[in-house]
């Protein structure tokens, strides 16, 4: 079994609920558990929002670039979304529209 290391997989996992809901982009990392791969991560929350696991998505450091994954994290956050979706939860996205919505009409 590997340590919970700097890996984004690994800090994904570490991820509280209240983190993720005050808004998460994906996790990248390059280099923590091998000096030659890269990653981004998102935790996966399951239909009562506990953590299912986490969305990995790992490659060779010299493609899996820190600019790289910036160009993805808007498809890659999407696609944790669907998942999430899939799985019968509410999205963290979906979260915080309800809980935004929940202040309007308080205040109104």
């Amino acid at each position: 079994m590997r340590p919970m290391d700097g890996a984004a997989g690994a800090q994904a996992l570490r991820t509280t609920l209240e983190e993720a809901r005050n808004g998460l982009d994906p996790i990248y990392s390059c280099g923590a558990t091998d000096p030659h791969a890269a990653s981004m991560a998102l935790p996966i929350y399951g239909p009562i929002q506990e953590l299912i696991g986490a969305l990995v998505l790992s490659g060779p450091a010299s493609r899996l670039t820190e600019e790289h994954a910036g160009r993805l994290r808007k498809i890659f956050s999407e696609v944790a979304d669907d998942l999430m979706r899939s799985l019968g939860g509410k999205t963290l996205r979906d979260d915080r529209q309800s809980a935004e919505s929940d202040s309007i009409e308080a205040v109104s």
